[in-house]
């Protein structure tokens, strides 16, 4: 008896170590567990790899940052509006390297401007690497801003101060703004501002008229997208766009698409669209002039087959470009590569 004894109690000491079995889901709306996001947010909820929340009302309530302290958590909206409190209040998402997704889900009118982060990351704000999901998801109108002490704004709708990765599936990022503050303060990434790498498949996903402004003498950087280090950006199963987006200093922005500052000037740029699938660009994408090694690949991969598009606009890319298969299309008279770069 006493052998047996010892070891239930053994058994009972590893389940403990080893935590709860089963990650949890918890429900946010009218007669669920949780009245609305706020009140789940101040529920101090110990989070875990694997929980989900679920979302069944509009919600217009969350006044603080909600931190998932580096989980992953997935956020399904039901197709509904997330919106803020007070849009002035950085009331967004937080993580510091989790993995967040997102599913059928509305994030518009997030402001960052003061709290963790400064004024990175409108709608979610990861102070390492971001990696996860967004399918079938909208961000609109969200901002990133420097606000009056004259700092930067980086990243309207995402900010992840490392890598990005991920997949993004038929959803849109619109009207997204980076904005830098008082003074001469830079804005980069209207939608998404990555320090590090970003990696994704963008099939079915649109980026349309977002913003990335600088003020004073400072610039704004990455109209829809910017990126520090390598870029992997592929349409695999669905076209994708981006229009409408512009970047530059306060009041004399212009068309573009995406910046990659290649820093440490060894970074690669692969750009691909999956057979019968245009990866359209009807804004010119550009590249750090000072550092100008950059690689760039087009449709690397065998099964890569699309088409890369470049419209109107002179798109200035300081490296040298292989097209390894498909098509590479320039229309309305576009131009593809800077001075010395082609």
């Amino acid at each position: 008896m006493r052998n047996l004894f010892l070891s239930l109690a053994s058994l009972l000491t590893l389940l403990a170590l080893a935590g709860p079995a089963y990650a949890a889901n918890y429900e946010v709306g009218a007669g669920k567990t949780y009245a609305n996001l706020e009140a789940l947010r101040a529920a101090s909820i110990t989070w875990a790899d694997g929980d989900s929340i679920t979302v069944f009302n509009d919600d217009a309530s969350l006044t603080a940052p909600f931190n998932f302290s580096d989980k992953a958590v997935s956020i399904q909206g039901q197709g509904l509006a997330i919106i803020p409190a007070d849009p002035l209040n950085p009331g967004r998402f937080a993580s510091g390297a989790g993995a967040l997704s997102f599913t059928g889900t509305t994030l518009s009118s997030f402001t960052a401007a003061s709290g963790p982060g400064g004024g990175h990351g409108g709608a979610i704000y990861a102070g390492g690497a971001f990696s996860g999901t967004i399918t079938g998801s909208t961000f609109s109108a969200n901002q990133a801003s420097g606000g009056a002490d004259a700092s930067s704004g980086h990243g309207g709708a995402i900010y992840a101060n490392g890598d990005f990765s991920g997949a993004i599936t038929g959803s849109t990022f619109r009207a997204n703004q980076a904005i830098g503050g008082t003074g001469a303060s830079s804005g980069y990434g209207g939608a998404i501002y990555a320090g590090g790498s970003f990696t994704s498949d963008i099939s079915n996903s649109r980026f349309i008229n977002n913003l990335a402004s600088g003020t004073g003498s400072s610039s704004g950087r990455g109209g829809a997208m910017y990126v520090g280090g390598d870029l992997r950006l592929t349409a695999l199963a669905g076209s994708a766009w981006f229009r409408g987006n512009k970047a530059g200093a306060g009041g004399a922005e212009a068309p573009n698409a995406l910046y990659m500052a290649n820093e440490l000037n060894n970074k690669t740029l692969s750009l691909a669209a999956g057979a019968g699938h245009t990866l359209y660009f009807y804004d010119p994408i550009e590249s750090n002039a000072a550092n100008n090694n950059l690689t760039i690949n087009i449709n690397p991969n065998a099964g890569h087959i699309g088409k890369v598009l470049f419209d109107a606009y002179q798109s200035k890319i300081y490296g040298a470009t292989t097209l390894h298969n498909g098509v590479l299309h320039l229309t309305n008279g576009a131009q593809y590569g800077a001075a010395n770069s082609v």
